[in-house]
């Protein structure tokens, strides 16, 4: 049994307790449960990728970090860069 107590080391990583409850539940209700409701996650490819990524950011950073804005990147630069 691991110690829940001490950091866990496994093949030179150090692993971390973790900081939030792994038990709890997303709140049924919101602005995040009703927009990720409206999303057609059945069917591959038929939700907004965009708004879904940025309910996930919300859930998972909060209100406080901005959603970081697209890079746009021109073709030689991503043939320099290769």
């Amino acid at each position: 049994m691991v110690s829940a107590t001490r950091p866990l080391v496994l093949a030179g990583r150090r692993f971390e307790s973790a900081r939030l409850p792994l038990d709890e539940l997303n709140p049924a209700a919101g602005p995040a449960a009703e927009a990720s409701a409206r999303l057609d996650l059945e069917t591959p490819d038929a939700s907004d990728d965009d708004l879904f990524n940025r309910i996930l950011w919300r859930a998972i950073r909060g209100d406080t970090v901005p959603y970081p804005e697209p890079k746009r990147v021109s073709v030689k630069e991503l043939t320099l860069a290769r």
